[in-house]
C-alpha cells in the first residue's frame, strides 16, 4: 500500500521528529514553571574567626555578607558544610535568612574546624550556581586579639598592631568566644542583651579586656549589665577576667604596646625546670603532636568502645564464609551441570535474602539492649551563675531512625566533628539549638558540643597560700563545702606554673600534701593512644570496668585545658602565676546531660577546670 511504500515513510519522518521535539518543549516549560525559583543571592564578603584565621579544634564564628539584589522578598535556608574531594563531610549548619528587596545583611555560622585543608561550601539551593565554595588559606592555635570597631561593615588592617572587628559580628553566646583572647574597646558597643551577656561571660572565664579614652580623653560609660567595668581602678578583675585601663587613645597605642602587657604574667622557672623538661616523657609529648588533628577521634573511639555489642563473631564469620563458597564455586558448579539458568539466579537470590536475614538478626544485638549515651566533658565556672562545658559524645542507639539531641542551658554549638564522610543530619547552632540526625539501628554517632549551663557551681576559694622564692607553693589549703563532688584524691589536684600539686580531705578543706611534681608525670597517655587502635579488654580477656575507662580519660582532658599538646607551649608556663587551677574529675551530673526522651541511659564524667586567684598581700 502507499502508506506502506519506502517514499510515504521518508515523509512522515520530519512530522515525528516535530512531533517528539514539541513535546520535549512542553516538558521543560513546564518544569520550568513548576519549580522553585531560582534565588538571586550573592555573597558579597566572608570573615573566618576574629581576626581572619580560624582557631583549629574550636567553634568559630563565620561571618557571611549575603545581598538579595531582586525586588522580592527571599526567606530560605542558607547552609554551610564542610566538602572534600568526594563531597559533603560531616552533617550541614542551617540558618533562616530573610531578606527584603534589595538588601544586604550578615549571616553568622559557628562550624567546628579540625583541619587547616578544610573547603566549605555556603548554598541555597542544589544548583551549582546557587554556592559558594571557600578553601581556608590557614588556621591558627592561637586566639585572637582584636580592636572592636563600631562601623557597620568590617574594615581591612589593623591599628596599633590589633585586627579590627565589626561590634555587630561579635557572637551572641559564649561558646563561640574560645578563640577569644584580648579586646581593646574605645566606646560603648551597640549589642543586644544576648551579646552583651557573651561579652561578659567570656570576660569571667579569663578574657582580657584593654580600655581606652575615647576621643575627648574620657573613658566609655557602661550600661547597667555591663556595669561592672565602670570602676575607676587602672586595673581590676571581672571574674578571673582582667580589664585594664590605658590613658591612651587609639591613635596613641603603638604595635607592640599590648603585646608587652600580654607577657607580664608570666611565672618565673628554676633552673632545674630544663632538666625536669629533658627528663619528661617525650614520647608521649611527641605522639600528642603527631596526632594533634586527631584528638577528637580518638576521644570518640574511647567512648564508643564503652558500648560492647554482644555480636556472635563465630557465627557472622561462619555466614560470610557459606556466602562465599556458595557465590564460588557453589554457583558455578550449578551452572556446569546444564540446569536452566534460571534456576542458578532463584539460588542465587534465596542464599542473598537467607544470609542477609541471619545478618539482620545476628546484628541486632547491642549493649544492654538499649539506647545509651557516654560523655566526657570539660567545665568552666562562670562566675557563680553557670557553666561553660564542653561535650564529647557518643550516642549509641538500638533502633534506627531520626534523633533529636540538645542540651539545657541556651547558646548552643554542634558538630559531627567528621572528617571523613558525609552525615545524614541537620545542625541547629544558636541560643536555642541542636541536632537533629539519622543515627542507624545499632551504632553510633559521636558529636561534639559546647554550650552554657545554668548550674549552680560548687564553691571554693583560697583559704591560705604559701609561695616560696622558687615560685613554687610551699603551703596550700583550699575551702570547700558538702556540695563539693565526693572523688578520690588522685581526680583532684591542682596546677600552678608548670607542677602539680596533690591534696586531701580534711572535713572543709582540701590541704596539700606533698612536693609538687611537674605536669609531665601526672600525664600518662599511652593508655590514651592505645585504646583508638587497640579493644578496650584486659591481658586477661574481659571486658575493663567502665569507671577504669573513663579514668584513662583524666589526663587527656587535663592537657587539652593547658594546651600541652603544642609544641611551642612544652617549655613554657601551663598556668599564670597569679593563678592556682583546681582540677576535679567526677562523674557527671545530669544538668549537663543530654535533654532528650529519645536516650533514657546516659553516663559520663566530667573535668572542671577552676581557676582561683592568688590573693595579692597589702
Amino acid at each position: 500500500s502507499a502508506a506502506d511504500s519506502p517514499i510515504e515513510s521518508t515523509r512522515s519522518l520530519p512530522r515525528f521528529l516535530w512531533r517528539r521535539w514539541h513535546a520535549i518543549a512542553v516538558a521543560i516549560v513546564v518544569t520550568t514553571w513548576l519549580a522553585p525559583p531560582a534565588h538571586a543571592l550573592d555573597i558579597e564578603e566572608t570573615v573566618w574567626g576574629f581576626d581572619g584565621e580560624p582557631v583549629i579544634g574550636e567553634f568559630n564564628p563565620f561571618s557571611v555578607l549575603v545581598s538579595n539584589y531582586t525586588p522580592d522578598l527571599v526567606d530560605i535556608r542558607l547552609r554551610l558544610q564542610r566538602v572534600g574531594g568526594t563531597g559533603p563531610v560531616g552533617a550541614r549548619i542551617d540558618e533562616r535568612v530573610s531578606l527584603s528587596p534589595n538588601s544586604t545583611r550578615w549571616v553568622q555560622f559557628y562550624p567546628y574546624v579540625t583541619n587547616e585543608h578544610d573547603s566549605w561550601r555556603v548554598s541555597w539551593g542544589l544548583r551549582p550556581s546557587q554556592g559558594v565554595t571557600i578553601n581556608l588559606t590557614g588556621v591558627t592555635d592561637e586566639p585572637a586579639r582584636i580592636l572592636l570597631e563600631s562601623t557597620q561593615s568590617l574594615s581591612p588592617g589593623s591599628s596599633g598592631g590589633m585586627k579590627r572587628f565589626d561590634e555587630g559580628l561579635f557572637p551572641p553566646m559564649v561558646a563561640a568566644t574560645a578563640g577569644l583572647e584580648s579586646v581593646v574597646l574605645d566606646h560603648v558597643p551597640r549589642w543586644t542583651e544576648s551579646r552583651r551577656r557573651a561579652f561578659l561571660d567570656w570576660l569571667q572565664l579569663g578574657g582580657t579586656l584593654e580600655l581606652l579614652q575615647t576621643a575627648n580623653g574620657a573613658y566609655p560609660t557602661f550600661p547597667e549589665d555591663l556595669s561592672v567595668l565602670n570602676s575607676p581602678l587602672d586595673e581590676f578583675r571581672v571574674g578571673v577576667g582582667l580589664v585594664r585601663r590605658h590613658a591612651l587613645s587609639r591613635a596613641e597605642i603603638g604595635a607592640d604596646h599590648f603585646q608587652s602587657l600580654r607577657t607580664a604574667r608570666s611565672i618565673a622557672r628554676d633552673p632545674g625546670d630544663e632538666e625536669e623538661d629533658n627528663n619528661a616523657d617525650s614520647n608521649s609529648y611527641q605522639q600528642w603532636n603527631d596526632d594533634y588533628g586527631q584528638f577528637d577521634m580518638t576521644l570518640f573511639e574511647h567512648l564508643r568502645r564503652m558500648t560492647q555489642v554482644d555480636h556472635n563473631w563465630l557465627l557472622i564469620h561462619a555466614l560470610s564464609w557459606v556466602y562465599f563458597l556458595w557465590v564460588f564455586p557453589g554457583i558455578y558448579l550449578l551452572n556446569r551441570r546444564r540446569l536452566d539458568f534460571r534456576l542458578g539466579l532463584l539460588a542465587f537470590l534465596v542464599l542473598v535474602s537467607f544470609v542477609s536475614l541471619c545478618f539482620h538478626a545476628i546484628g541486632r544485638r547491642g549493649y544492654g539492649e538499649s539506647t545509651t549515651m557516654h560523655m566526657a566533658g570539660i567545665a568552666r565556672p562562670i562566675g557563680n551563675s553557670g557553666y561553660e562545658v564542653r561535650h564529647w559524645s557518643d550516642a549509641f542507639v538500638t533502633r534506627g531512625g531520626d534523633y533529636a539531641i540538645a542540651h539545657d542551658g541556651d547558646g548552643r554549638l554542634y558538630s559531627s566533628a567528621q572528617s571523613l564522610e558525609p552525615v545524614r543530619g541537620i545542625i541547629d547552632n544558636g541560643l536555642s539549638g541542636g541536632f537533629y540526625v539519622e543515627i542507624p539501628p545499632f551504632s553510633s554517632r559521636p558529636f561534639v558540643s559546647r554550650s552554657r549551663v545554668d548550674a549552680l557551681p560548687f564553691p571554693v576559694s583560697i583559704a591560705s597560700i604559701e609561695i616560696g622564692p622558687n615560685q613554687r607553693i610551699e603551703e596550700l589549703e583550699i575551702s570547700i563545702d558538702e556540695s563539693f563532688p565526693e572523688v578520690s584524691m588522685d581526680s583532684c589536684f591542682a596546677v600552678h606554673g608548670r607542677n602539680a600539686y596533690q591534696f586531701m580531705r580534711q572535713n572543709d578543706r582540701l590541704v596539700k600534701t606533698q612536693t609538687p611534681e611537674p605536669i609531665e608525670r601526672l600525664m600518662t597517655l599511652e593508655e590514651f593512644w592505645q585504646q583508638r587502635y587497640y579493644p578496650a579488654f584486659g591481658r586477661d580477656g574481659e571486658s575493663i570496668p567502665i569507671e577504669d575507662q573513663y579514668e584513662e580519660l583524666r589526663s587527656p582532658l587535663v592537657m587539652q585545658t593547658l594546651d600541652r599538646w603544642k609544641s611551642k607551649n612544652l617549655r613554657g608556663p601551663a598556668v599564670p602565676a597569679d593563678q592556682v587551677v583546681l582540677y576535679v574529675y567526677a562523674p557527671m551530673p545530669k544538668e549537663f546531660y543530654v535533654h532528650a526522651a529519645q536516650f533514657p541511659s546516659q553516663m559520663g564524667y566530667v573535668l572542671y577546670e577552676i581557676p582561683l586567684l592568688i590573693p595579692q598581700s597589702p
